[in-house]
């Protein structure tokens, strides 16, 4: 419940220390299928907390590459090959 209350940031951190075991929960509760899912969790919230970072402090994040790019899922089709 306390996780609730965690900025992006700190979320990032706090799995970032988890145990694989424990991840793998997570990422079963969410869909994500067990073999890719601790590692998918950890990069696209590292992601989402630099993108929201960036917001928050007015910069520029369109034509600007992700410094911490997340994976795409395999299952999800990603449209990175027509952008």
């Amino acid at each position: 419940m306390a996780v609730e209350l965690l900025d992006f940031g700190p979320l990032s951190i706090f799995l970032s220390g988890m145990r694989y075991a424990d991840l793998k929960k997570i990422a079963a509760s969410y869909g994500i299928p067990s073999r890719d899912g601790p590692h998918l969790i950890k990069s696209w919230i590292r992601s989402i907390s630099a993108l929201r970072n960036a917001c928050a402090h007015h910069t520029r994040v369109w034509n600007r590459p992700l410094i911490d790019r997340p994976p795409c899922p395999i299952w999800v089709h990603c449209l990175t090959s027509i952008i």
